[in-house]
């Protein structure tokens, strides 16, 4: 997946210590066609010693399916970049294997 895309997620952030830890994240990736991907992910936001910046530690995605050209797509990797969580800005970037699985006959 390369070029613009949306990007959409939600997740269940819990504070340990300076850390947060993040679990049972879903999220979508569409393309400029319409197209979605779906996954999941896991793993831990780390503070930079940058005000309220925070980057990803051990996070890992796994893709679950999608629509479209993803309808049968399988795969998995790790997440990089990190998040004003002020502001919510931030950059986030993908990184691993995608695979299609065999169409099932009904």
């Amino acid at each position: 997946m390369y070029g613009k895309v949306v990007f959409i997620a939600t997740d269940c952030i819990t504070p340990q210590g300076p850390l947060f830890n993040f679990s049972d994240g879903k999220f979508i990736v569409m393309d400029t066609s319409g197209d979605q991907l779906f996954a999941t992910y896991s793993g831990q936001f780390v503070p930079t010693g940058e005000g309220t910046k925070f980057v990803f530690s051990g996070a890992t995605f796994r893709i679950t399916g999608g629509t479209g050209k993803y309808r049968n797509a399988l795969g998995g990797g790790t997440l990089s970049g990190g998040e004003d969580m002020a502001t919510g800005a931030g950059t986030i970037k993908l990184q691993g294997n995608l695979a299609f699985s065999p169409k099932t006959a009904f």
